[in-house]
């Protein structure tokens, strides 16, 4: 009887935890989900919203089912909608800067979400990117009449203020940050005659001092000029998301002067795909969100080389752009993102399972579970995997929710019994790999 009781408390305590949902908040005429923040007990989504005819920056807090617990209009004269970015900092204050309006903006707030302070750049009208430097400062791309790059205290006091980028506001700042060298990586393309096009595609290296010390490109595609739009550091180089604007999307590792260590195209089973963000997962690897073909949204997830493991892709009858994505501690995403209802748009949470679906206990996509039975799940002793499909020989991989391998083994027949003796209580992936199979889902040991 005793070894029924863990089992049934585990999963309690797996359904108790947050769930997937989806949920809109229409408190405004008019409104994107441009940022979203994970917090131990809820959420914060923010953007800015039109209402009555005043444009805002909004706070909505919601528990962590998505449901709202408070909302907050904050009037810093905003003249119009327009993409927000954030940080937070090491000691989880968050700063939120605007642009379209007079002048770029940024407010610092506590944890609670009381104000501390605000600035206004007047003679920078639009902040893009923010980012933090090991030593908790905030380092942020302004525009104007050119490019730079800004480092400030957390007080907002300017600390140095870089040379201009590029020789007009057309040249826009797509990714920043602080590199493993200390180097800080700013990501630039210029706006072409006739719209989002990269023929400037730039890397500019800055030392810890704001001195220009390094330029380069990135060209996964020697035919087409790529932007990139998402940097990050992984091991001792960069890791960056491509895409040249036409439905072709690459992951590149490479250098911090652009030279290229890796590169594979990003493979999406949707026509005309747009990634608009990527993390890294709580399985080492990637998961980017975007949309394709019509008001499709998708979560794909790939290895850290860019192959591709699972998809889930959503339909909406209206359109339906997604803005910020967020790693959540069961594993599971938040994103945030506007999607039209009824003319309108409206801001959005979507709280999913580690494979962007909607239950505790959701397999990857069906594309990649079809072939494979997996039971029982809940298991307490011995797990089956049993071919469905014609069967042919294949590994079967476990890891562990951080991607470490606790177990590897053939499958050389149409069913095999794992033991799981030794392994610790908690929630596993497996994958089983074939010449003409990949397919993995999620697995719950219990004792």
């Amino acid at each position: 009887m005793k070894r029924l009781i863990f089992p049934i408390l585990l999963l309690n305590v797996l359904l108790l935890q947050a769930q997937p949902f989806e949920k809109s908040y229409p408190y405004f005429n008019e409104a994107y989900g441009d940022l979203v923040f994970v917090h131990e007990h809820g959420y914060t989504l923010a953007g800015l919203g039109l209402s009555n005819g005043q444009y805002f920056l909004y706070l909505i807090h919601t528990d962590l089912n998505g449901d709202t617990l408070w909302t907050r209009h904050l009037d810093y004269g905003v003249k119009s909608l327009g993409l927000v970015r954030a940080i937070t900092d090491n000691e989880d204050n968050h700063y939120i800067s605007f642009f379209y309006a007079d002048s770029a903006g940024l407010v610092k707030f506590t944890t609670d979400w009381q104000e501390v302070w605000r600035k206004k750049f007047d003679d920078l009208p639009r902040i893009y990117q923010l980012c933090l430097d090991s030593e908790n400062k905030l380092l942020l791309s302004a525009s104007g009449e050119s490019t730079c790059l800004m480092k400030l205290d957390n007080d907002g006091s300017l600390i140095w203020q870089s040379a201009p980028i590029g020789s007009n506001s057309r040249t826009n700042a797509t990714a920043i940050t602080e590199t493993e060298s200390g180097n800080i990586a700013l990501f630039t393309h210029s706006l072409g005659d006739f719209g989002y096009t990269f023929p400037n595609n730039r890397i500019s290296i800055y030392s810890a001092t704001g001195a220009l010390i390094d330029s380069g490109n990135v060209s996964p595609d020697q035919v087409y000029s790529y932007g990139v739009f998402c940097s990050r550091q992984y091991d001792n180089h960069l890791l960056s998301v491509c895409n040249n604007g036409r439905g072709i999307n690459y992951l590149v590792h490479h250098e911090e002067n652009g030279t290229i260590l890796q590169q594979k195209e990003i493979t999406l089973p949707v026509t005309n795909p747009e990634i608009y963000c990527y993390i890294f997962n709580s399985a080492g690897g990637v998961t980017t969100v975007g949309t394709g073909d019509i008001n499709k949204l998708f979560f794909h997830g790939m290895s850290i080389s860019g192959d591709s493991l699972w998809t889930n892709i959503r339909s909406y009858s209206e359109s339906n752009i997604p803005f910020s994505l967020a790693l959540c501690a069961d594993g599971g995403y938040l994103l945030s993102g506007g999607i039209e209802i009824n003319g309108f748009n409206q801001p959005y949470l979507i709280k999913t399972d580690p494979w962007g679906g909607n239950s505790p206990l959701h397999t990857a996509s069906p594309e990649l579970s079809d072939g494979l039975h997996v039971y029982p799940n809940p298991a307490i002793e011995n797990v089956n995997f049993v071919q469905t499909s014609a069967s042919e020989p294949g590994i079967i991989t476990i890891t562990d929710i951080a991607g470490k391998q606790v177990a590897a083994f053939p499958l050389n027949a149409e069913k095999i019994v794992w033991n799981t003796h030794g392994i610790q209580p908690g929630v596993y992936l497996y994958r089983l790999r074939s010449q003409n199979k990949n397919t993995g889902g999620k697995l719950m040991i219990a004792r």
